[in-house]
Parts: structure tokens; sequence; C-alpha cells
């Protein structure tokens, strides 16, 4: 991508702090995305728009008239605009935020305080799995405040501050992409405190990668396998330690998801039979039947249960794939649209390689691919939190093809 000149224009002075409090409180608090919508509105008021490329731009101005018009003829018009909040704002976010993640400093403190504040939610994550499990002494799972716990929706899985164990699997998938980034830069070889700074950042990842397989999340664990295969391919270790080290992580991830009640959703039967099949060929019907402008954003679960798939799911949200989604519900051009502008930025993001260090180029890209990943085979958008860290790592990895010729104090 051709240099973007600095002509002297100046961000304020709060952009930089509030894009990290309010990042990495996200996971914590909803009030986190009124943080990222008024950073929105400033950076693009001030010059962010001058980072989108023609075939970026177009791609994110076609798939906004497109959702518009889509929402204007949906089967439920008022749902339809409400999906919009789904949407628009976040175009706005990424529309902005390459103005400030184009400075490498800002981007290796943000990567590092995502990562840490990613440990308190493992380490709940690994406490709720204990509580839940069915090996729990029964005098600990007859106190009230475990009972209500090993109550709530999805037996057997942790879900912590998030409403589905799939949407806390999508957000650690993420962060663990970029774990994988601090420990493939790691400090000097001769810097004081790299054993410990090494030790330190796999303790996380390992912890990461436990918490993923404790939300018994199928496609959460296959796609943290494929970004450590991925992450130890650019360590510099020998191939036997290399495949010993994801031998041992894919036994420990499978043999902790097996575990409890999650020992039902990995067996052969289980994994033969999984209801996406059926979901995604009703998706496909769906899209025939309206190709143009599709039933409108929200109406899967409003036209899908006539086309039930079996009694015991009488209520879905989504297809479970986010391309079939789009397409049935906002048509086949808007789904081409946005497939096209995440595609181009990923393409874009990983031939910028020798312009940015190792650790940052490796951790965004880790983090997007399990963004894609995930989105192949579930549908985290309704959930703000984990929708606003998606567009801040796609955004992300947009801002790293962006060599600007001087950076912002």
């Amino acid at each position: 991508m051709t240099p973007v000149p600095d002509r002297g224009d100046r961000l304020p002075p709060f952009c930089r702090p509030l894009l990290r409090v309010s990042a990495l409180f996200l996971p914590y608090s909803f009030y986190s995305l009124l943080g990222f919508v008024a950073l929105s509105v400033v950076l693009v008021w001030h010059r962010g728009q001058r980072y989108m490329d023609p075939l970026t731009r177009g791609s994110l101005a076609v798939a906004m008239a497109l959702l518009l018009a889509s929402s204007v003829t949906a089967v439920d018009r008022g749902e339809a605009l409400l999906q919009l909040a789904n949407f628009l704002p976040f175009f706005l976010l990424f529309v902005g935020l390459p103005a400030l993640l184009r400075h490498t400093d800002l981007g290796q403190r943000l990567q590092q305080g995502l990562m840490l504040a990613s440990l308190p939610i493992s380490l709940l994550t690994l406490g709720e799995y204990g509580l839940k499990s069915s090996y729990l002494p029964s005098v600990f799972q007859q106190q009230p405040w475990v009972a209500a716990l090993r109550a709530a929706p999805h037996k057997g899985r942790p879900m912590v501050m998030f409403d589905h164990p799939n949407v806390l699997a999508s957000y650690l998938v993420i962060v663990f992409g970029l774990a994988w980034g601090m420990l493939v830069s790691g400090p000097k070889p001769q810097a004081p405190g790299q054993r410990r700074y090494r030790f330190g950042v796999a303790a996380i990842l390992v912890l990461t990668l436990v918490a993923i397989a404790c939300t018994s999340s199928r496609n959460g664990l296959a796609v943290a396998l494929l970004q450590s295969g991925i992450g130890l391919s650019l360590l510099r270790l020998p191939r036997l330690v290399k495949g010993g080290v994801l031998a041992g992580a894919s036994g420990l991830g499978f043999g902790l998801a097996a575990l409890s009640l999650g020992a039902t959703r990995w067996s052969p039967a289980a994994l033969l039979n999984d209801p996406r099949a059926g979901l995604w060929k009703i998706a496909l019907d769906l899209v025939v039947e309206r190709p143009g402008l599709g039933w409108g954003l929200g109406s899967f679960k409003q036209v899908y249960p006539p086309r039930l798939i079996d009694p015991e799911y009488a209520t879905v949200f989504h297809p479970h794939n986010i391309g079939l989604l789009l397409a049935a519900e906002a048509g086949i051009g808007a789904a081409i649209a946005l497939t096209l502008l995440v595609s181009f930025t990923a393409y874009r993001s990983l031939r910028s390689r020798p312009h940015h260090p190792a650790g940052l180029w490796t951790g965004v890209n880790l983090a997007l691919l399990g963004i894609v990943g995930f989105a192949c085979f579930d549908v985290t958008l309704y959930d703000g939190r984990v929708n606003a860290l998606n567009w801040l790592v796609l955004a992300w990895a947009y801002s790293l093809s962006v060599v600007s010729g001087r950076a912002d104090p």
C-alpha cells in the first residue's frame, strides 16, 4: 500500500489512553463500548477515513447500503433496523482505528495489555469448570451458590461473564493468538530476564489453552490448535520439540474437553451428527428463496421454526456460519462485500511482515485467524464486547499495511 503522508494534523491526546482503557476493560463491562463509540467518532472526524483504500472503502460502502436496503425490505422491519446496531457502529470503528493502530508502540502495548487482561478470565473459567464438573464432591455441589451456578444454562460448561460458552471461547481464541505473538517476539537474545519473560508468556498460553478446552467448544479448540501449530513453526526450536509440544497440547486440550459432561460433545456420534450441517442447508434454502436482499437482519430465528431440523433445536438464532448468516439475512451482495473486505485485509496484512516487529505481526494475524476460523462454525457478533474486539483486530490487521512517513507524538 502506498505510504500515507502525515500532514501535520494531530489527534486529541486522550485517544490513546481511551483506546487502551476501553480495550482492556471490554470483556468486563459493556460500558467500554461507549469508549469505542466516542473514539470512532473522534477518529473519523479528524482523519481516520484517509487510511481507507478505494477497494476497502467501496466494499464497506456497498455492505452498508445493502444492509440498510435489506432492513427496509425485511420480513420484520423493526427487528432488522435494531440489528443494524451489530454492524454500522463497528464499521465506523474499523474506519477510524487505523489512524491510531498504525503506530507500533501503541500496538505492542495494547497487545500486551489484552493478553494480561485475559488472565482473570482464564482463571475464572478453570474455577467455574471445576465447580460445574460431575466429579465435584456432592458436599460441595449442595452449597446454595454452587447449586445455582450448576443450574445455569449449558450445564457443565463455564461461561464466566459471557452468556454462552462459545462466546467465551471466541474471546479466548483471540487473546490466544495475540499471546503467541508475544512469545514469538520475546526480548533480544542477550536481554536480561529473557527466560523469565518467555516462561511467563508460555504459562499464559498454556492457561489460555486449558481455558479454551474447558469451554468444551470444539470449534474453539480446533482453531487454538491451528494457531499453536503456526506459532510453533515460527519459533526457533528443533522439529522434534515442536512436534512434541503440539502433540502434548492436543492431548491436553482434547482430554480436558472430553471430561465431565463435555464428553458427550466429543463422541464420534456427536461429531458425525452435528446439527450445523442441517442449519447450513436451511440457510442455503433461504438464500435461494431471497438472494437479493435476504430476509432481513435478525430474521433467521423467525423463519427457521417451520424448517426445524430436530425438535431438540426448536430455537436457533443463526446458522453457525457468518457467511451463510449474511447471505440469508442481508443477501448475497452484502455477504460478498464483507467477505471481500475481510479477505483483502487479511491478505495485505500477511504481506506486510517486513515492515513490522515479528511479535506484533504474528499476534495480530493469528488473532485474525482465530476470528475467521471461529466465524466459519459459529456467530458471536450478538455479544457487543466480542464483536468490538473482532473489529478492533480487523482494523489492527488493516493498519499493518499502512506505513506512515512519521508517527504522531
